[in-house]
């Protein structure tokens, strides 16, 4: 663990460090400046890999680094020397240092949790998650740290779609952590995810509870204690479906929230709305649907402060003129957005728009009702609910928030997610497109519940304790503790929980998508076996540079060039979206030595090497999920056997000419 503890480390100062250093020279400190530094990081990796690649120059920590000081000179200069210099002011009430203090222990248990329940779901620390999505995220990094591509517009091609597709994918996630160059990609993959989940994830929490919650510090220490209370992120979204790059966007979204409530509330200046701006943008740039996420979650907040804004310009002058005037531009806003709604349709992006509305997933629905519970009882990781003190205490909390009329946007965007999430999750049908813009994936809008949840449930968990003090004080008894003890005492029992039940639950379905005999155990796909990891590791002694290895793209072999360090022809499960060539190889490379069409397609893509495993031939234990054109070509002509690591063989192609590059 001790290479996972120094990869955190140096990525956390990676996600940290740039956009600290800009909000400090813009003159924002303190909560704010760390709570927002990896949304700000976010978007100046996008700007610099963007730039990049139009300039042909590789993205490596040299040239980010130099990029980074370009930058930080020129605001530094211009904040120097502009006649209109000033420091963006973001007000936040300064609160005692034992809640401080109590909030970063809070966190800190919580993180740790998380990295028990990793530490005991792997193998080993750079074994990889066997779920689709991750297969291609690592291969991804590889990619990137090998030729220096990182931009989301066909940066990765080879990986995401061919070469040349000019497919867009966001890569902000990747681009960082391919800046490491030292370490296994699948370890800096995993250090990685963790990241996001303990220190990225609460950091935004914590500053989203103290702008909600500005008079109540304690609101924010309690939130960051249950940061990892619920299954549904960063767990799931992170571990079980393995969207990394959305699992980022969601860890950045409460700062972007947080920031858009202090400049609409007027707390600071100007600059506070810069900062706004840089927070939502870097969320996006982390995964495009962030920004849907976004909209819908602070959208009962704006209408809210849109309605409180129009009654006080009525009342304030009474005149007819001045309600005409707000008719006219409230009818002229949703004029402009109904106009920019119809050009965006009809436009180039009608036809993304539409597949995106369109867009078919392949998850079975489920009723409304189940999704529902599903979310109030957390039972995504086991039948049985999860950590039913933070379900009841979020209702606790939901009722306080209505009765004494505070903060009830978050109330109703509590009941957005939930009602997003089971449209997603339901039938097909009209009402279900909305949720296109995630993908129709139930998955992903579950893990925007926890933004909501955790802020009532903290609310909860603060009246309940506040109630047992005022008993204790009506009883004619004197507190010889703190006021807020009762609260905290919830609060590491609601801890002691999560440690008992959640950890447990986290660490046997971790296991199912880590451990290949957990995954068979649960009737999963198998991508990766033992044998796959030891062949891996020897690849490099054998397949000289310049020259490919093919692979059954449903064999372990799919990872041939993040943990064999070789070039490879396939670098994600399936045959979808391949290049021609690579497409006839996947149909027919069991022809080699027979067909002319077979010889070029290798010679066009170099391939010298086959990564063949037994149990994906005709007949195997995994034969089931093998691709025929390429894993029943084991007896072939020209196939010359170099090395064995139990049902994995590595062999040379004789055929065609021999290997690319050898004499």
């Amino acid at each position: 663990m001790l290479g996972v503890a120094a990869a955190m480390g140096a990525l956390t100062l990676l996600w940290l460090g740039p956009g600290y250093a800009v909000l400090r020279i813009l003159g924002v400190r303190g909560l704010v400046a760390w709570a927002c530094a990896p949304g700000i990081t976010a978007g100046l990796v996008a700007c610099a890999t963007t730039v990049f690649f139009a300039l042909d120059i590789r993205w490596t920590m040299l040239t980010a680094g130099v990029a980074l000081v370009a930058v930080l000179a020129v605001l530094a200069g211009a904040r120097r020397w502009s006649p209109r210099r000033y420091r963006v002011r973001v007000a936040l009430r300064p609160i005692p240092a034992a809640i401080r203090w109590w909030t970063v222990i809070g966190c800190t248990v919580a993180g740790l949790g998380v990295v028990l329940a990793f530490a005991l779901s792997v193998p080993d620390v750079a074994a990889p998650n066997q779920v689709r999505d991750a297969l291609v995220h690592l291969n991804a990094i590889e990619w990137i740290r090998t030729t220096g591509d990182a931009s989301m517009f066909g940066g990765i091609d080879p990986v995401v779609a061919h070469a040349g597709a000019g497919a867009f994918y966001p890569t902000v996630w990747h681009a960082v952590v391919a800046l490491i160059p030292m370490g296994s990609t699948g370890l800096l993959a995993n250090s990685a995810v963790l990241v996001v989940a303990v220190v990225l994830w609460p950091l935004t929490m914590v500053l989203l509870a103290r702008v909600a919650f500005e008079g109540q510090p304690v609101v924010a220490a309690i939130c960051g204690a249950l940061t990892a209370a619920l299954s549904f992120f960063p767990f799931t979204q992170s571990t079980l479906s393995a969207q990394w790059p959305n699992a980022l966007g969601t860890a950045l979204l409460p700062a972007a929230l947080a920031m858009t409530v202090l400049a609409v509330r007027g707390r600071g200046n100007r600059g506070t709305w810069m900062v706004a701006i840089g927070a939502v943008a870097g969320a996006a740039c982390a995964h495009p649907n962030t920004i849907f996420s976004y909209v819908a979650l602070i959208l009962p907040f704006a209408l809210v402060h849109a309605w409180r804004w129009i009654n006080r310009v009525v009342q304030g002058s009474g005149g007819t003129c001045t309600r005409r005037r707000v008719v006219l531009t409230s009818g002229g806003s949703v004029l402009a957005v109904a106009c920019v709604g119809m050009v965006l349709w009809v436009g180039p992006l009608g036809r993304v728009l539409a597949g995106v509305l369109g867009y078919h997933q392949t998850i079975a629905t489920r009723s409304y009702g189940y999704t529902v519970l599903r979310l109030l009882s957390d039972t995504g990781l086991r039948p049985v609910p999860g950590n039913l003190v933070v379900s009841v205490t979020v209702l606790v909390g939901v009722c306080v928030l209505r009765r004494r009329r505070q903060a009830r946007w978050i109330v109703a965007m509590w009941l957005v997610t939930i009602v997003l999430a089971a449209l997603a999750g339901g039938p097909e049908g009209p009402q279900r497109a909305i949720t296109g813009f995630w993908y129709k994936h139930v998955f992903r809008l579950e893990a925007l519940y926890p933004i909501s949840t955790l802020l009532l449930a903290a609310i909860g968990i603060m009246a309940v304790g506040q109630w047992w003090s005022r008993r204790r004080l009506s009883g004619g008894r004197r507190p010889r503790r703190s006021r807020w003890w009762p609260a905290g005492a919830i609060s590491v029992f609601a801890i002691m929980v999560f440690l008992a039940v959640q950890v447990p639950a986290m660490v046997s379905r971790g296991s199912g998508v880590y451990r290949p005999a957990d995954i068979a155990a649960r009737g999963g796909m198998v991508v990766v076996d033992q044998d796959d990891r030891r062949m891996l590791a020897r690849l490099s002694q054998y397949v000289p540079d310049g020259t490919a290895v093919i692979a059954d793209p449903n064999s372990g072999g799919v990872l041939a060039s993040s943990y064999g360090g070789v070039e490879a022809v396939f670098f994600r499960l399936g045959t979808t979206a391949l290049a021609p060539s690579q497409a006839l190889l996947a149909d027919r490379f069991s022809e080699l030595g027979t067909s002319a069409d077979v010889c070029h397609a290798l010679s066009d893509l170099r391939v010298g090497f086959a990564y063949l495993d037994s149990e994906l031939a005709p007949g195997g234990v995994r034969s089931a999920q093998s691709t025929p054109g390429i894993s029943d070509a084991a007896g072939s002509n020209g196939l010359d056997p170099v090395a064995t690591e139990g049902s994995v063989t590595l062999y040379r192609i004789s055929a065609c000419g021999g290997t690319p590059g050898q004499d």
